[in-house]
């Protein structure tokens, strides 16, 4: 459904800009919340995570259509790792308001 493609098309470009596959620059184009941006300029400050990768995603829609919470794994240096957060149709279109790398 189009939720599922726009959150797995922000995440994967997010982790590509994480992993060092993106320039920084891209994070601006995203459609990011500002806790969740500046959270990712933190972390690519401290050099980013290296071939990190989406690798599955799960979302739960919730019931006013609006938002979506979600949880999924992510890979790095052989390893699989966990993540959650959430995305709200702000009516433009969807926005990651919430992002964990666990």
């Amino acid at each position: 459904d189009a939720e599922r493609r726009a959150l797995a098309a922000i995440l994967g470009q997010t982790l590509d800009v994480v992993g060092g596959r993106r320039p920084t620059d891209v994070l601006r184009k995203l459609p990011l919340g500002d806790r969740v941006r500046q959270g990712l300029v933190t972390r690519m400050r401290s050099g980013g995570i290296k071939g990190a990768a989406l690798r599955s995603l799960h979302p739960c829609a919730r019931v006013c259509g609006t938002r979506v919470e979600f949880i999924g794994t992510w890979a790095v240096d052989g390893r699989v790792r966990a993540l959650a957060g959430g995305m709200r149709d702000t009516g433009k279109g969807w926005t990651l308001t919430s992002l964990r790398l666990i």
